[in-house]
């Protein structure tokens, strides 16, 4: 029976760092695969972003079921910061809900995160782009269009566009649901600092 007992207590010792491990990784799979969906709306979220454009912060705030304590004043003018970020592959981007200046009235979300090191941000760019093709479909951008995310020349432009401190813009377009617009950009707004953006608004 003492042989027994220990035998088990031996098992146990191997079986229960295995189950911690197992459950570690599941939970950060699901994380992560929520993450994704977060960032990269899906249909039932486009769905409910196209329900509440033109509508007043109570509405839009009441249908995405936020707390007035969960956002604050941004400084992008008509903009509302959320107090938590949405993190996409280890990278935290803030959210804004956007809102007409004039009207007040709600148009869209964005997603955006600053970067100082060009490689990094043109490498989150190429996986945000992969994603977005295989849940979106190809972009709609103007085929004519300078300056595109797709360009075998963007890494090379936006890196010595960050070195030299002159303002850039790539941009990729989709064409979602009834009536919006998603547009991933990446922008250059200061020697070394740039900016990833992924929006969604109302189609003008």
């Amino acid at each position: 029976m003492a042989k027994t007992s220990l035998y088990r207590k031996r098992i146990e010792l191997v079986l229960l760092p295995l189950l911690l491990l197992l459950l570690a990784v599941t939970f950060s799979g699901c994380q992560a695969e929520s993450n994704h969906e977060d960032l990269l709306l899906k249909e039932e979220q486009l769905s409910t972003i196209e329900s509440i454009y033109n509508q007043d912060r109570p509405k839009v705030l009441e249908a995405l079921h936020i707390e007035e304590s969960d956002i604050s004043q941004s400084t992008l003018p008509g903009g509302w910061d959320l107090s938590e970020p949405v993190s996409f592959e280890g990278t935290e981007f803030s959210e804004i809900l956007l809102f007409d200046v004039s009207a007040e009235t709600f148009y869209g979300v964005r997603f955006i995160c600053y970067f100082e090191n060009a490689e990094e941000l043109s490498g989150l760019a190429e996986d945000i782009l992969e994603k977005a093709n295989t849940i979106y479909g190809e972009p709609s951008t103007y085929p004519g269009l300078p300056n595109r995310l797709t360009s075998e020349d963007f890494s090379k432009e936006l890196s010595e566009s960050m070195n030299q401190g002159t303002l850039g813009d790539w941009r990729e377009e989709w064409s979602l649901g009834e009536k919006t617009r998603c547009t991933l950009s990446a922008s250059v707004v200061e020697n070394n600092v740039a900016f990833l953006s992924l929006e969604y608004s109302l189609s003008q």
